[in-house]
This record gives C-alpha cells, sequence and structure tokens, in this order.
C-alpha cells in the first residue's frame, strides 16, 4: 500500500531555529531539559518496574470468589456510608 503524496514515510528534518525556540520554552516553563531526562530515566524504568511488581503480587493466584466477596463488602459498606451522609443533609 503506497503512501499518499502529502504524507512521508520519514519526519521532516527539523529546523535548529524550531529546536532552539523549544528549548527556550522549555526552559521558561521550567521543564525538565534533555540532561535531565536522560539522568533520570533509570529512576523513572526502576519505579515504573515496581508499580507493575506490586500490582502482579496483588492479583490472585487461585480462584477470585473470596476477592468478589471483600470488595463487594467495600462498596456496599462505602454506598451505605454515603447515602447515611446524604441522608443527614437532606
Amino acid at each position: 500500500m503506497a503512501l499518499p503524496s502529502s504524507i512521508s514515510a520519514w519526519p521532516a528534518p527539523v529546523d535548529i531555529r524550531t529546536s532552539r525556540r523549544l528549548e527556550g520554552r522549555w526552559q521558561l516553563a521550567k521543564l525538565p531539559s534533555e540532561a535531565a531526562i536522560t539522568r533520570n530515566w533509570p529512576f523513572y524504568a526502576f519505579g515504573l518496574l515496581l508499580v507493575v511488581a506490586a500490582i502482579a503480587f496483588l492479583m490472585p493466584l487461585g480462584g477470585t470468589f473470596r476477592l468478589a466477596q471483600l470488595m463487594g463488602f467495600l462498596f456496599r459498606g462505602l454506598s451505605t456510608f454515603m447515602f447515611m451522609i446524604l441522608g443527614l443533609l437532606i
């Protein structure tokens, strides 16, 4: 399937002036620079792995019947509490 003539398969080259303007905007907005991102990416990746590991650890290995019962109990308790508060306000 060929691309239409108006769509290029490769991204357009970036003009140096445009790049400098973007860097200036990022500095004015106090956004992290490229050096800060490249310096901190291992910490971001490790944090993401920790979050995924925590979610995987909390997932049940066997049946989910007890988990569903617990979630239903928590939801019923929360909704009862909210309706009680609304009943007092109205």
